[in-house]
């Protein structure tokens, strides 16, 4: 098996990893909370169940994919924003009214996504250098 396809099937098995225990939480959450808090939150327990189903194995494909870049700084960012995007994509699109999906929808995902998947592969990057 080559390295790519390696890369690309480990990180599609992370993503479905994390898609279970994401589910299985947001499902013991849905459990101990009443109906109108999901209905506050603007999503149903249906529509997470298909985004973390979906969106975390393609987020560990394009970690997987891309993975060789994170020899330096950049490359740790830019992967652990395309590891996130699908998911903070996913999450924007069923929050956000349909006519203002391209600018809190795709801006607020893309923020997200490099805020949070960026900002943690960096500090992963820079504390695995210091060691």
């Amino acid at each position: 098996m080559s390295g790519l396809r390696k890369r690309l099937s480990a990180g599609a098995l992370c993503g479905l990893g994390f898609a279970l225990l994401s589910i299985v939480m947001a499902s013991v959450a849905y459990l101990l909370s009443s109906e109108a808090a999901w209905a506050r939150r603007g999503f149903t327990l249906g529509q997470m169940i298909v985004v973390f189903a979906t969106a975390f194995p393609l987020g560990g494909v394009l970690a997987g994919a891309f993975f060789p870049l994170i020899k330096r700084s950049i490359g740790a960012f830019l992967v652990g924003t395309l590891a996130l995007l699908p998911s903070t994509l996913a999450l924007s699109f069923i929050r956000v009214p349909r006519s203002h999906w391209f600018l809190l929808g795709v801006i607020g995902g893309l923020f997200s996504a490099a805020f949070v998947g960026g900002g943690a592969a960096l500090v992963i990057w820079h504390s695995e250098r210091r060691d």
